[in-house]
């Protein structure tokens, strides 16, 4: 179980992102309205690992913003990489926009990163607070195997 966690917190299982919108950097901004109560997060995923890709999106009350960069197991989304996630908490239309670096970008759900981010949580639980008192059982269990057959080889 130990191992296993570990494999998987170096390695977690990634999913493709469920893709909304496609666009180019040559694509003029994309649009994304957000109702009111509408509790579905976005994320911007591109197509290359090159490190000069860079969105931006405006919310509803035109500030400038850039997604959560950083988020970490970044690559390897399908065929995608992830930007990470954005804040659209309040409700209005957000603009999107990229430029350089990338061939495609998408907006998609955050569910994959969600999903990345709760395996990782699991694995650390398993890792620093399950694990270690089943290592402790097992050698009490086998401190007390070892005394008991020591004790009945010797008096038969």
């Amino acid at each position: 179980m130990f191992g296993l966690s570990l494999l998987l917190n170096a390695n977690p299982i990634k999913v493709s992102p469920n893709i909304t919108e496609r666009f180019t950097s040559d694509d003029d901004m994309i649009e994304l309205e957000i109702e009111e109560g509408d509790t579905k997060t976005w994320a911007l995923f591109s197509s290359s690992t090159d490190e000069s890709r860079t969105c931006i999106y405006y919310d509803p009350d035109g500030e400038l913003n850039g997604p959560d960069t950083w988020y970490l197991n970044a690559e390897g989304y399908g065929d995608w990489d992830t930007l990470g996630p954005l804040d659209t908490s309040e409700p209005g239309i957000y603009w999107i926009t990229c430029t350089d670096g990338a061939d495609e970008y998408v907006l998609a759900g955050a569910g994959p990163l969600h999903a990345v981010k709760a395996q990782l949580y699991v694995t650390a639980v398993i890792i620093f607070f399950v694990a270690p008192p089943l290592l402790l059982a097992a050698i009490v269990v086998a401190g007390v195997t070892t005394v008991r057959r020591r004790s009945a080889a010797r008096h038969p």
